[in-house]
């Protein structure tokens, strides 16, 4: 399947059941001024915590939301399921992508940059 352009994919989130923008975005922690923390690619989250999240951040949350949620994310590409060393779930690059979108911006680099080259050595 080709990847989809930034527009197509802003394009699919306006069309995201909230439940769906609620679960993605349970993937990313806030500092107090409300912007994302998460370093892109640095998400491995629990059933039990993405659960804890959704249950605040979702107005209809049931109990299961989640896990129903997340499965259908692992269907269609967004999310990858893992049992090593314990379940646990965590985004695709193109759910890396569609969760930048759901926040509104760029997620903190995946590592520290490089220190420049020392000039007067």
């Amino acid at each position: 399947m080709a990847e989809p352009t930034d527009e197509q994919l802003k394009a699919y989130m306006a069309k995201l059941p909230d439940v769906f923008r609620a679960t993605l975005d349970a993937f990313v922690e806030y500092d107090r001024l409300g912007r994302p923390l998460r370093r892109r690619g640095g998400a491995m989250l629990t059933l039990e915590t993405l659960d804890e999240r959704l249950a605040g951040r979702f107005s209809l949350y049931r109990i299961g939301d989640t896990e129903a949620a997340l499965e259908r994310l692992v269907e269609k590409g967004f999310v990858i399921e893992s049992s090593e060393p314990i379940l646990h779930y965590k985004p695709t690059a193109l759910g890396e992508r569609l969760i930048s979108v759901i926040t509104g911006g760029e997620l903190v680099p995946e590592s520290v940059p490089e220190l420049p080259d020392l000039v007067w050595a």
